[in-house]
């Protein structure tokens, strides 16, 4: 049974979430810095040397946190259901559970925007930075047809973008 993972987008997603992590920390170093730099108990030397260890801290942190999420995400198309995993904890949503699938329309991170209804309301999308997206979603697109009101022209859209 295929897993679907997290691929190449998401380490770069990753890895800009690293830098901005970074930036913000030495950008209040350095508004610190302006604002306080006539006071008498202000060093900056100290001062700029708890800000480096904070702001690595802070990046390795975000780095070991994405990295956990990147190497425990994954999905499975499982006869009856969609499982999903990550940290893990596995969730299921079954196909008799799918009421609706529509196509969302284009966002500034998305692949392929596609929404899912549920039996009791709630949406479900699945991860964008996957690998192999488009064949996850046609193959869920095929075991929710029986229960699910297809928008039309959906699946050749799917189909399209593989």
């Amino acid at each position: 049974m295929k897993e679907y993972r997290l691929g190449g987008r998401f380490r770069k997603f990753r890895n800009l979430c690293m830098i901005i992590v970074a930036a913000m920390v030495f950008g209040f170093y350095f508004i610190y810095d302006y604002l306080y730099e006539e006071m008498e108990w202000w060093n900056p030397k100290t001062f700029a040397w708890i800000f480096l260890l904070v702001g690595f801290l802070f990046v390795v942190l975000t780095g070991v946190g994405l990295n956990t999420v990147l190497n425990t995400m994954r999905y499975r198309l499982l006869d009856n259901a969609l499982e999903v995993s990550c940290w893990g904890n596995s969730v299921r949503y079954y196909y008799k559970d799918f009421r609706e699938a529509y196509y969302r329309g284009w966002g500034p991170f998305d692949t392929i925007p596609v929404v899912f209804v549920m039996k009791d309301k709630k949406n479900l999308e699945l991860n964008q930075y996957l690998v192999d997206l488009a064949e996850l979603t046609s193959g869920l697109l095929e075991k929710i047809r029986p229960y699910a009101a297809l928008q039309d022209g959906l699946e050749q859209r799917i189909k399209d973008i593989r």
